[in-house]
């Protein structure tokens, strides 16, 4: 084997040592919804199914808050609108770590079970529920992770199937998944039409949100330079798919000196 030893600033020891802290009640959470061996062995899934009442999200809760922050450079202690300037070493530390994994998991895990899909879309009566807190910021800090860092874009291609399937339900997952597309060649050369549709779709029926809007911008170019392929398959999807999604334009005869159409 061959390996290397580097020297590092003692801030990096401690920035390891709070993502080990971090990590460890993402891991507890995850674990409960796993079925026990024992209800495994008996061939009875009921009898090892966790019940809802039994699903703790305030320790998962504070501990992915802590990290949106420590990824993050701002004033906002807000860990749901906080933006500010992305953490460069620390957005590869989570990566490495496998925190990108971690928090995209402790969304799924509940819902193969315990808790429905249905309890997290966005209706009129959608509530800042625990389950609804907690998904949303374990999406937020994928996206943190991935913001303005090609290195975690590229060792998160595996996350783009699984974020598709998180659309539309209300837990910012357009957000990361623009995120991952962002300026990226390699993931921008893979898009296929049925990504496309999906995100057309999304858009048409969210009523034009903007955050599916600019999904569609993101496939299109990359570091100011079009990806023409991307940029025919949005075209044709809107205009085969959801014409009412366009502009009406018409072309009429020229107008009277001055240029304007009559």
């Amino acid at each position: 084997d061959v390996f290397a030893l580097q020297t590092v600033d003692p801030s990096h020891h401690a920035d390891v040592s709070c993502v080990l802290a971090w990590r460890a009640p993402l891991c507890r959470f995850i674990g409960q919804f796993r079925p026990h061996p024992t209800y495994e062995r008996s061939g009875s899934p009921a009898e090892g199914r966790l019940d809802r009442s039994q699903v703790d999200f305030s320790q998962l809760v504070r501990a992915v808050s802590q990290m949106i922050v420590f990824v993050t450079r701002s004033d906002n202690p807000n860990p749901y609108t906080r933006e500010g300037l992305p953490h460069a070493h620390r957005q590869l530390l989570l990566q490495e770590l496998q925190m990108i994994d971690l928090a995209l998991e402790a969304i799924a895990a509940p819902l193969r079970s315990v808790f429905d899909r249905t309890e997290l879309a966005p209706t009129a009566a959608h509530q800042r529920t625990p389950l609804v807190r907690a998904c949303t910021l374990c999406m937020l800090l994928a996206r943190h992770a991935l913001r303005e860092h090609d290195t975690n874009k590229a060792a998160s291609l595996r996350f783009v199937p699984q974020l598709q399937s998180m659309l539309g339900l209300g837990i910012r997952a357009a957000d990361t998944l623009t995120q991952v597309f962002v300026d990226n060649e390699a993931q921008l050369l893979k898009v296929e039409d049925v990504h496309v549709h999906k995100f057309v779709s999304l858009l048409r029926d969210s009523g034009r949100e903007a955050k599916f809007l600019t999904l569609l911008i993101a496939l299109c170019e990359c570091g100011g330079v079009a990806i023409q392929r991307n940029q025919w398959r949005v075209a044709t999807a809107l205009v085969q798919q959801a014409p009412e999604l366009l502009p009406d334009l018409a072309l009429g005869p020229p107008g009277p000196a001055g240029g304007q159409p009559a």
